[in-house]
């Protein structure tokens, strides 16, 4: 699913696009459907996974300069 990058800026928008994911995986749970060739429980993991990543990469930006 392609998402505009304006969508992070939406609240509701980014509810939405978060809650149609979770329905995506949901139904693939429910139809004993891999992810493509990921196992659902490796593609949860791994989504887990890359979001803590841009967490951690957010982290450690230096935002010294940013703001002036």
């Amino acid at each position: 699913m392609q998402v505009p990058l304006e969508t992070r800026d939406d609240a509701e928008a980014l509810r939405a696009y978060r809650d149609a994911f979770v329905e995506g995986i949901r139904e693939h749970h429910a139809r004993g459907e891999p992810a493509r060739s990921w196992a659902l429980p490796f593609l949860i993991r791994r989504c887990a996974w890359h979001m803590l990543d841009h967490a951690w990469e957010l982290e450690d930006r230096d935002l010294t300069n940013a703001l002036a």
